[in-house]
């Protein structure tokens, strides 16, 4: 489970301290280079934390939550469960949320009806682009026979703080209405593909038949998921 947490103690300058020491472990993957120094005295780390008032699952959720429960049946199942067993803990790792960067989630729709076009150029006012990332929130970028369109999406007609996120209003005035997706996560007409696969990896699965249209998301802010999580 990923963690993030607003740094106002100081926490990052101490791990840049240790940074000059040598990593105990160190390997490259997919160009990317992870390193991994041990502490041997935590106890500047410890009294750190103990300031942090509120941790944030940045990615994770649905497994922490699977932990949770899981953990709850072991214990109930327990006669001498003490709280220290194996199963109330689940991995984790932390990272400030000044240095997160939340890449773009973007999706692809298998099948569009019959009129869909003509329906979103209604709806919205459709800009061809040579650009396919979207420049600022509250626009898209989609992807459709060769060519890319961006578009902006209205404010959400509710007031909570998530409705105001650039995915909800997506799904508020295009996807629902248009698509007829009423669950992302669940709707077998939608998929996800990861930002880090590219624009040019979307432009493939539209191009090569496996999907009708591409949409490419703005990346929403870290600070965007302690407001949601805040506003409960």
């Amino acid at each position: 489970v990923m963690i993030t947490f607003d740094d106002k103690v100081g926490i990052s300058e101490m791990m840049k301290e240790i940074e000059h020491e040598n990593p105990i472990y160190q390997v490259e993957v997919d160009d990317v280079k992870h390193m991994i120094w041990k502490i041997d005295d935590t106890s500047s780390f410890d009294s750190a934390f103990a300031k942090v008032n509120h941790l944030y699952i940045a990615d994770g959720h649905h497994r922490c939550a699977s932990a949770s429960r899981t953990a709850e049946i072991m214990k109930n199942n327990n006669p001498d469960h003490t709280g220290n067993e194996e199963y109330n803990y689940f991995p984790a790792v932390v990272f400030p949320k000044q240095q997160m960067d939340i890449l773009s989630y973007n999706r692809i729709v298998y099948t569009l009806p019959d009129g869909f076009f003509n329906q979103l150029n209604e709806k919205f006012e459709l800009t061809k682009t040579q650009n396919p990332e979207p420049e600022v929130k509250g626009t898209i970028c989609i992807y459709i026979d060769k060519n890319w369109y961006s578009l902006s999406l209205p404010e959400s007609k509710k007031t909570d703080v998530a409705s105001g996120l650039d995915v909800a209003r997506l799904q508020e005035h295009l996807l629902e209405p248009l698509l007829g997706i009423t669950n992302q996560r669940t709707d077998k007409n939608l998929f996800f593909v990861g930002g880090i696969r590219g624009t040019g990896e979307l432009e493939h699965l539209v191009d090569s038949g496996e999907a009708d249209m591409a949409i490419s998301m703005y990346p929403t802010n870290i600070q965007e998921l302690v407001d949601v999580s805040d506003a409960g």
